[in-house]
């Protein structure tokens, strides 16, 4: 096996066992609605900002840029969301 390919399934592998964990612990993840990465994977390799709102929290992706609001009022999950809170 070609060592180049054998880092890459080596790095998919991690990324794969390190949103399991995530899940395990917390029962969600949040997906960048820009660049489709999940925060728990992506967020070991960028550095994501999380400020709170009244009705959940703001995240700026670190990989993308993209600022995205979530509720984690109005379901058990958080929903994508507007400036505002209302779920889109």
């Amino acid at each position: 096996m070609n060592i180049t390919k054998w880092y890459k399934k080596l790095y998919l592998h991690s990324k794969e066992k390190i949103q399991t964990r995530h899940l395990a612990k917390y029962g969600c993840d949040l997906k960048c609605p820009c660049c489709n990465e999940w925060f728990s994977v992506s967020g070991v390799e960028y550095k994501h900002v999380h400020e709170a709102m009244s009705f959940g929290s703001a995240c700026t992706c670190g990989q993308c840029g993209t600022k995205s609001y979530w509720n984690m009022e109005a379901a058990p999950v958080p929903l994508l969301s507007d400036e505002n809170g209302v779920p889109i």
